[in-house]
């Protein structure tokens, strides 16, 4: 009696293991859910009240909310304190840090179609220009492998308000600073050039100290939106709408080791929103500008709100598409890569989205 319960026994056992065993089996079909906590170190060389560090914090607080908590950022690091801005975009590939903003210009030789992407002249509506780089990331490929190649997986591409322009003194027009020296970088620089005027390269950081010694007489290059975190607006007596356009925008990069450890849901929710959450920021930015011109018009700074001629005059000045969008395709195409189709498929997508652009002009 007892030997047949004992078997009985036996029998119930090694049932209750084969469907353990099954389940696990069910259960290992899928990747594993992960339960490690995941915090990030996040990295940029722009001031934390500029819209574009506020977009990215915006963002990164919904990305941990759709993470239920499994992804956190421990640390926040601004002003280059971690890293320049040419150093972020290996920083970041080599996990050095793990979420950055960066702008491409700083790097050419590792984001070499940012010279098409990256152009005054292109738009003047705020986000159309990032949602066209979402559009190039997703369907063009050498454009979204030039991150690649740098072990980095855009999360987003942020709307920037058009570039804007200061000086120390009081003037009518930016025609008028012909002479001057003013803080711009690469094809900001050409732009001012062209108008006679002396273009010096500094980082951001760089420029509220510039302009407090008088050792430059200007800035050109920077968006409206926050512009009041740089000090800047201490040290300038007039604000130009110099009509460049959106130019020299940031993307909120990732080490793409850290991006593959992330939760199916959390990477599905990164992809739908590199253009889906193009509209929010971009709605953020334009609060941002009114809000810093309020600022502008408090500390008695003159706007120079420049009129459609005025900025045509200064545009034939340049003669962009002649100019500089012409030397930096033929300077692609001389490297072997597809700068035309590259800059044409941009631009197609940019006007595709300019008329869902929130944007409206503060001066």
């Amino acid at each position: 009696m007892i030997g047949k319960i004992r078997g009985k026994l036996l029998v119930g056992a090694v049932a209750v293991v084969i469907a353990l065993g099954l389940l696990g089996l069910a259960a290992g079909c899928g990747a594993p859910a992960p339960t490690e906590k995941i915090e990030l170190v996040y990295a940029s060389y722009l001031d934390p009240l500029m819209a574009i560090s506020k977009n990215s914090v915006n963002y990164l607080k919904e990305l941990e909310k759709i993470s239920d908590g499994l992804v956190t950022v421990k640390q926040y690091a601004y002003m280059s304190s971690m890293f320049g801005a040419s150093d972020l975009i290996p920083a970041c590939g080599k996990g050095l840090a793990d979420v950055v903003v960066s702008a491409p210009l700083y790097t050419p030789a590792l984001t070499p179609y940012a010279a098409v992407t990256e152009m005054p002249y292109c738009t003047e509506m705020l986000g159309a220009d990032a949602w066209a780089k979402a559009k190039l990331y997703e369907e063009f490929e050498p454009y979204r492998k030039q991150y690649e190649d740098n072990n980095v997986k855009i999360l987003i591409f942020i709307p920037s308000s058009p570039s804007s322009a200061g000086v120390r003194g009081v003037v009518n027009s930016l025609v008028e600073c012909k002479g001057l020296t003013m803080r711009a970088y690469g094809t900001i620089g050409e732009c001012l050039q062209a108008a006679g005027i002396t273009p010096v390269a500094l980082s951001v950081s760089d420029v509220y100290t510039g302009m407090e010694r008088g050792t430059i007489e200007g800035w050109a290059g920077l968006p409206l939106g926050g512009l009041e975190g740089t000090g800047l607006l201490d040290v300038t007596k007039t604000l130009i709408d110099p009509g460049f356009g959106m130019y020299g925008s940031c993307s909120l990069a990732m080490n793409m080791d850290v991006y593959k450890k992330l939760p199916a849901k959390v990477k599905d929710w990164i992809e739908d929103m590199r253009k889906g959450y193009v509209l929010e920021m971009a709605k953020f930015s334009t609060e941002s500008e009114f809000a810093t011109m309020k600022i502008v018009k408090e500390k008695g700074i003159k706007v120079v709100a420049s009129t459609p001629e005025q900025k045509r005059a200064f545009k034939q000045l340049v003669n962009p598409e002649t100019t500089i969008h012409a030397k930096y395709i033929k300077q692609l195409e001389g490297k072997g890569l597809q700068g035309q189709k590259c800059f044409d498929t941009f631009m197609k997508y940019v006007k595709e989205w300019e008329p869902k652009s929130p944007y409206k002009s503060p001066y």
